[in-house]
């Protein structure tokens, strides 16, 4: 499990994005070609593992993701980084085979038009996990 992975599942716990990866509108990496609006990409900007001296059965990670949406209409996209500001952060004692999962807001990018006159705008999240090593 990565960092997008547990951006993802925190962000389907919510209907109005449950229903916009229901319809294969919430990706990682890259958008296909055609798909309708609003959507969500998610992206791993970095990652970095602890360092500890004595490996153990755990590997302590934390990966910066960006959120971006792309919708029709600006008041979408606000509404939708506003969904997501609330939805995304937060504190899970055990997620898929991670535990101690902590997700931070990390900066919130500029609003941007987007490719056929759609509009942008990225939230970034910092999340932190102890994975299997």
């Amino acid at each position: 499990m990565t960092g997008t992975d547990i951006v993802a599942a925190r962000l389907i716990t919510h209907a109005d994005l449950k229903a916009i990866a229901d319809r294969g509108a919430l990706k990682e990496d890259r958008l296909p070609d055609g798909v309708s609006l609003p959507v969500i990409l998610l992206r791993t900007i970095s990652s970095v593992d602890r360092q500890p001296l004595k490996l153990g059965e755990l590997r302590r990670s934390t990966d910066r993701v960006a959120v971006l949406v792309r919708a029709g209409s600006v008041k979408e996209r606000k509404a939708l980084i506003g969904l997501i500001r609330s939805v995304a952060p937060g504190e899970d004692e055990a997620l898929a085979d991670c535990f101690a999962v902590s997700t931070r807001l990390a900066g919130l990018g500029p609003s941007l038009l987007g490719p056929g006159d759609t509009y942008e705008q990225t939230q970034d999240l910092r999340v932190t996990y102890d994975a299997p090593a």
